[in-house]
C-alpha cells in the first residue's frame, strides 16, 4: 500500500480509471465555450493550503479578475493561451511547465481540451 508521505500521480486518474467530472469551471467568468472540468486531487497537506493533482477542462475561454491561488502547472495534453491585462499572450502546450501567481488578471483560453498536473498553494482566510 502506498504511503501518504509519497503519492504517485497518474495523468489518467487513480489506477488509470479517469477523472471525476465536475461542472463548468469557476476559476473565472466564462466568456466563450462550455469549459466543463474534470479532476482528481491526489494530495492535500494537513493545513489544507498545499495540494497536487491532475485537472482537465474542455475548450472555452475564462476571464480572470483575480486568480485565486499560486499555481505550478505542467501541461499533459492540449494547450492554453494565457493573456495578461496588457495583451501579452503566452501559449503553453504538451510538455510545457509554468507558474501563475495569485491575483493574476487576464484571460485563460483553451482552444481544445487541456489536461495538466497542478500544484497549488492556497492561502486560506483566517
Amino acid at each position: 500500500m502506498a504511503s501518504k508521505k509519497l503519492v504517485r500521480m497518474s495523468k489518467d486518474g487513480p489506477a488509470g480509471k479517469g477523472l471525476k467530472q465536475g461542472g463548468v469551471t469557476t476559476l473565472g467568468k466564462v466568456v466563450a465555450g462550455n469549459p466543463v472540468e474534470s479532476a482528481h486531487n491526489y494530495f492535500t497537506d494537513a493545513t489544507g493550503k498545499f495540494m497536487t493533482g491532475v485537472w482537465e477542462c474542455q475548450k472555452g475561454t475564462l476571464k480572470l479578475s483575480s486568480y485565486p491561488f499560486d499555481e505550478f502547472c505542467h501541461i499533459l495534453a492540449g494547450e492554453v493561451h494565457i493573456t495578461d491585462q496588457r495583451g501579452n499572450t503566452e501559449i503553453f502546450k504538451k510538455g510545457d511547465t509554468f507558474s501563475i501567481a495569485k491575483g493574476f488578471k487576464g484571460t485563460w483560453h483553451m482552444p481544445k481540451t487541456v489536461r495538466k498536473f497542478y500544484t497549488i498553494y492556497l492561502e486560506k482566510a483566517a
